[in-house]
């Protein structure tokens, strides 16, 4: 109603060539993993975390990619992820092998993430001891200029995680 779907235009072909070719370039290694993600922003209590299923606010980049993101929320009414505390992060999280997040412009995680990883039920986490964490900056990406920019972060991570490097 805008008209404003040309000046995306250019940048949604871009962003659907650049997860296309992030795809191909990582089914082979990645592709058959079990992905889980955690929120950065979404307004945790003390003592719990944000678990993200598919189409959230940072696997939604990683649906583009092919890769899985099993598991529902207990609550059927909601879908895309769920509040729990950190004893559950044995049962939710232990059969990830690859964890992703998001993290701020500078590189830092916000406090409520920073608590999380400070917990020593998420340091036993074989994705974690493991060193398979995929920090995405743009993670919240709202365009797709910016969605962009968060697949050059899941590129660049995606390369290095040891799970990448043990498979090629």
């Amino acid at each position: 109603a805008a008209n404003v779907s040309d000046s995306y235009g250019e940048f949604k072909d871009e962003y659907d060539a650049r997860a296309a070719e992030l795809a191909e370039k990582y089914a082979g290694t990645l592709g058959s993993l079990k992905f889980a993600g955690v929120c950065s922003e979404c307004g945790t209590n003390p003592g719990e975390y944000m678990r993200e299923y598919k189409s959230s606010y940072t696997t939604n980049l990683f649906d583009d990619l092919g890769f899985d993101f099993p598991g529902t929320p207990a609550d059927p009414a909601i879908t895309h992820g769920e509040y729990l505390s950190f004893e559950q992060l044995p049962e939710n999280l232990g059969d990830a092998d690859v964890i992703v997040y998001g993290i701020e412009a500078d590189g830092s995680v916000t406090p409520a993430l920073q608590e999380l990883f400070d917990s020593p039920l998420w340091k036993e986490l074989p994705a974690v001891k493991a060193g398979n964490l995929v920090a995405v900056e743009h993670a919240n990406a709202a365009t797709y200029q910016t969605a962009l920019l968060a697949l050059d972060s899941i590129d660049e991570e995606l390369e290095k995680l040891p799970a990448n490097q043990s498979q090629q």
